[in-house]
């Protein structure tokens, strides 16, 4: 057996939070990672929709759902503004990207392969854990052993958590906090040459960065 694998086994053993082990439940945990744009998802854009999926160098992946536009319409959303602070921060480049998203919706993707840094942090809203005694529960915090647990036990953690949301109650999840644009130049080289092989036209510079 492996030292690594022992060190591993060992980290797995201390946690009974099942939400930051399963595969599925979140794949990345709090933390700072330096992420490539893996996909940009719009076709559901036009009902608002944006599925953004980020990659780790090491292949871990973590994918933020979110709203293209606030909620009346007036700006577009925290979720993609980040997004694209984070990978061409400077207002040429926005100003290029919001031009060719006047007449093609599906701009955003032009973003796939940039490189930036994201800070992920967990919200509000149920944890899953296993119990000593076997079996699965909800409780109101990440920590088994402070938290209040919420449900009785179930043989199956998907069981425990259907059983926290019919109590009308929210499950935790990891989400994207803030981003830093660590590639900013690159990105932008990238993109004037996206831009060119659609064969749109380069903008006048927009007067205010986002």
């Amino acid at each position: 057996m492996s030292n690594l694998f022992k060190k591993a086994l060992a980290a797995l053993k201390e946690t009974k939070n099942l939400d930051t082990v399963l595969a599925g439940s979140g794949f990345l945990d709090e933390g700072t990672y330096t992420f490539i744009v893996q996909a940009v998802d719009s076709s559901e854009i036009g009902q608002n929709k944006v599925g953004i999926t980020y990659a780790t160098p090491e292949g871990q992946t973590f994918t933020d759902r979110a709203f293209f536009a606030n909620k009346d319409g007036t700006s577009i959303s925290h979720s993609i503004r980040r997004l694209i602070s984070g990978c061409v921060p400077d207002s040429e480049s926005f100003g290029s990207l919001l031009a060719v998203l006047d007449t093609d919706d599906g701009a955003l993707e032009m973003l796939t392969g940039m490189k930036l840094q994201a800070t992920l942090k967990r919200g509000p809203g149920f944890h899953t854990h296993a119990l000593a005694t076997g079996g699965y529960a909800a409780f109101d915090g990440p920590n088994a052993e402070t938290a209040k647990k919420l449900t009785g036990a179930f043989d199956d953690v998907k069981d425990a958590r259907e059983a926290a949301k019919a109590m009308g109650l929210k499950q935790s999840f990891v989400r994207l906090d803030s981003v830093k644009a660590i590639n900013a130049a690159e990105n932008a080289a990238a993109l004037v040459k996206t831009i060119a092989a659609r064969g749109q036209a380069k903008p006048a510079r927009v007067a205010t960065a986002i």
